[in-house]
């Protein structure tokens, strides 16, 4: 009785009174009204919907094979280093959000950590850099970029690869040597392999280590065998050590790895066949988080212990991550295009190789007749093959996708690619294959009236289906 309350947090009021009063007759009032001649309107609260996706990149809803004991399969071997990207969850209007930070022995290499949530070139929502002015416009083309986070470079193991077996204690006949993140290995085009690393003990236990293979190993720790075993066949077999009482701190661990002559006898139709599999495993059962048996993460392996930038050498399983989307057909700002309408056309980040396996889509179209210009900006290089068979810039026209052209090979910054008279309505498609990657391409479009002439310096015809001389 008597007390004052203002209304419960809400997250969008719809009636405005911002405080109420509780009067002897048990009514909430207005504050300061008397007799309670004024009954108070409290807030009622609407829900705010999400304006703006979740931010995140295609390469993160990669779905990959599991392993032999479960655990993720990565393609092909290849020297690499992790990477992780951190989602931010969808928002109303005008929120603002920060990226988690980066997990430990992590760091930032891409990406905007606070953003805010405004509108998009789209007709919907758009992460935009926090401080960017994005209130300043009613539309924003200046899209966010989410964080990306890599190992350090100190995390790896070392490995010495060579092309046949019986050379391990020949280091002159080793074809070279790289650093990948672990010994996770399930393909590869070398048929041995020896390994180097530094393994970090979180603290003193029994630890016992085991190696799936295909083929035949040897393990040693401080340069003390532990563990060497073969597998029969071309099926994954496993091999545990007894358990080791390891204090905490490093441990060199060396293993030396080669597919095994012996199965040439056998059902094998090809060594090409048979996997170059080899896996080092971990468990400790009184230490948190090492109670089952796991794959030694990279974070527990160290190939120096200097700090080293930009190294290993990133070969990223996806080259870009921000790879133009082939789930959808790109119509932004080109739904009702004019003379004097241009705009820039690209195939994900300049700097980086496009992916493989891409099928992208951009759809033009306006309501008139039109010319359009194409020019490249950047760069324009796809990897070259007759005809543009491969991987390929095509571009069509009309309803029913008559090709005007496909383009590959390279083209100079500033120069004309073609120019499609004539028309109501261009498709673009970029279309990659699993072969090679090269950069890619940036153009600009420009719309001119049907009746203007082809611009100056536009090749000839058979161009528009091969690459350029």
């Amino acid at each position: 009785l008597g007390g004052t309350s203002p209304p419960a947090a809400a997250a969008s009021p719809a009636a405005a009174a911002s405080a109420a009063r509780c009067s002897e007759s048990g009514e909430w009032c207005s504050e300061g009204a008397v007799g309670c001649q004024d009954p108070s309107d409290l807030w009622q609260c609407d829900t705010i919907e999400d304006y703006c996706p979740e931010l995140r990149i295609p390469s993160a809803d990669r779905v990959i094979a599991a392993g032999l004991r479960g655990e993720p399969e990565e393609q092909l071997h290849t020297a690499t280093t992790l990477t992780t990207f951190l989602p931010i969850p969808p928002a109303p209007l005008g929120a603002v959000r920060q990226a988690r930070p980066c997990p430990p022995k992590f760091r930032r290499v891409h990406g905007v950590e606070e953003v805010v949530c405004a509108h998009g070139t789209g007709g919907g929502g758009s992460w935009q850099p926090l401080g960017a002015n994005a209130t300043a416009r009613l539309v924003d083309a200046e899209a966010a970029e989410g964080v990306l986070c890599e190992l350090d470079g100190r995390f790896g193991v070392r490995r010495t690869y060579f092309s046949s077996v019986g050379q391990l204690h020949n280091a002159s006949q080793g074809l070279g040597q790289d650093v990948i993140p672990n010994i996770d290995q399930h393909m590869s085009d070398y048929d041995a392999a020896y390994f180097e690393t530094n393994l970090e003990i979180p603290q003193a236990g029994l630890y016992t280590l085991s190696v799936e293979v295909v083929g035949k190993f040897i393990l040693s720790l401080r340069e003390q065998l532990v563990l060497t075993g073969r597998s029969r066949g071309t099926s994954p077999e496993s091999f545990s050590s007894e358990a080791l009482q390891l204090e905490a701190g490093f441990v060199g661990v060396a293993l030396q790895y080669e597919l095994d002559p012996l199965l040439l006898g056998t059902d094998v139709a090809g060594t090409a066949l048979v996997p170059r599999l080899v896996r080092l495993f971990w468990q400790a059962e009184n230490v948190p988080g090492l109670e089952s048996l796991a794959v030694v993460p990279a974070t527990a392996l160290y190939h120096t212990f200097r700090s080293m930038h930009s190294f290993p050498r990133i070969i990223n399983l996806i080259n870009d991550p921000d790879q133009c989307d082939s789930s959808i057909v790109n119509t932004t700002g080109m739904t009702d295009l004019k003379a004097n309408d241009t705009g820039i056309l690209f195939d994900g980040t300049l700097g980086r190789d496009y992916n493989q396996d891409v099928l992208c889509t951009w759809l033009m179209v306006s309501s008139g007749f039109m010319r359009v210009n194409f020019y490249v900006v950047d760069e324009f290089d796809i990897e070259r093959t007759p005809g543009c068979l491969a991987d390929r810039l095509e571009i069509s026209f009309g309803t029913d996708e008559e090709l005007w052209g496909r383009f590959c090979g390279t083209y100079a910054p500033g120069e004309i690619l073609t120019s499609v008279p004539d028309v109501q309505r261009v498709t673009l498609k970029f279309i990659t294959d699993s072969q090679f990657e090269r950069p890619g391409f940036s153009i600009r479009y420009n719309i001119v009236p049907s009746s203007d002439p082809q611009p100056p310096g536009l090749p000839p015809e058979d161009r528009r289906l091969a690459a350029p001389a």
